[in-house]
């Protein structure tokens, strides 16, 4: 974890917002999960950026969105998600 996730330059980043990409949607989980991914030796704005990325960026939520919802409200989940992980990852280094 420490070799993946160890500090937040944007390669770290960009790992941790796949994974989370590809992670579960719950945010219960997103958040038990950045803990873990902390205490296993992640970077502290790296496992944040996991957990903002698990519950922004999830493709299954995206899809439902675009069906319930519309293709607006996707297109907002789909740009809102990497510039909140910009912000974080700006602001926590």
């Amino acid at each position: 974890m420490q070799r993946v996730l160890g500090n937040h330059r944007p390669a770290a980043v960009a790992k941790a917002s796949a994974f989370g990409m590809v992670s579960s949607s719950c945010s219960y989980a997103a958040s038990a999960m950045a803990k873990s991914l902390f205490q296993k030796g992640a970077d502290l704005v790296s496992s944040m950026v996991f957990m903002v990325a698990s519950t922004n960026l999830v493709i299954e939520l995206g899809i439902v969105m675009l069906i319930l919802l519309g293709w607006q409200f996707t297109v907002g989940e789909f740009v809102g998600g990497p510039i909140m992980i910009v912000l974080l990852a700006l602001l926590g280094g």
